[in-house]
């Protein structure tokens, strides 16, 4: 896993743009709490929350290189708080940005089934601004 932060200033730029144009969306970036020395206080749940009427999404973002993405990878809170939104109805998972695919750069997918051992960019749907409202 690639622990780059490309397609996190993406989506922030995206979340900035629909927050100062759209009043039907509310994008929110929960922020990592740290002390001066840079060590986590309190972990947060998931990266990223948006309420629209299409609902609430909630996900949390993550990069690779190759065409699989081990969920092992991904903090078990994480994991466990993005499934509790799902139980909860909401839509929930992992925007998973597959840098190479078949040769293709950059395929970017909402990946839902959180229980599998990994992933690839032929699970999930192709991630689209849209579905979020």
């Amino acid at each position: 896993m690639i622990r780059g932060r490309e397609l996190e200033k993406r989506i922030e730029s995206v979340f900035d743009q629909l927050n100062s144009t759209r009043g039907d969306i509310l994008c929110i970036r929960l922020e990592v709490k740290r002390v001066n020395n840079g060590s986590w206080i309190k972990k947060q749940p998931f990266d990223y929350l948006v309420a629209s009427p299409k609902g609430i999404f909630a996900f949390d973002a993550k990069e690779c290189a190759g065409d699989r993405f081990y969920l092992s990878s991904v903090p078990l809170h994480q994991r466990e708080s993005l499934l509790r939104m799902q139980n909860l109805g909401h839509r929930a998972g992992l925007v998973v940005w597959f840098k190479k695919w078949r040769g293709h750069p950059k395929a970017i997918r909402f990946i839902e089934n959180l229980l599998e051992r990994h992933v690839t960019v032929d699970d999930g749907i192709a991630f689209d601004w849209d579905m979020l409202g």
